[in-house]
């Protein structure tokens, strides 16, 4: 009984495993990567902005892009 019950164990630990890789894959299909390339013009939210403020900041130009963010 205790052979079956982590025999058991261990299928469900597969499964969570697949499920987390293929929730994973799933998440990083729906991001948005930018695509700057130096000379470009951006507008940045200003997270801080008040009820009269501006909520962008810029236009910036872009200098260089780091594909980590």
């Amino acid at each position: 009984m205790k052979r079956k019950l982590q025999e058991r164990h261990e299928i469900a630990g597969a499964h969570l495993k697949q499920t987390k890789e293929y929730r994973f894959a799933q998440q990083l299909s729906k991001v948005n990567v930018p695509k700057l390339v130096a000379g470009d013009k951006v507008l940045l939210k200003n997270e801080k902005a008040g009820k009269l403020d501006s909520i962008w900041l810029g236009p910036f130009d872009v200098m260089g892009f780091d594909p980590n963010g």
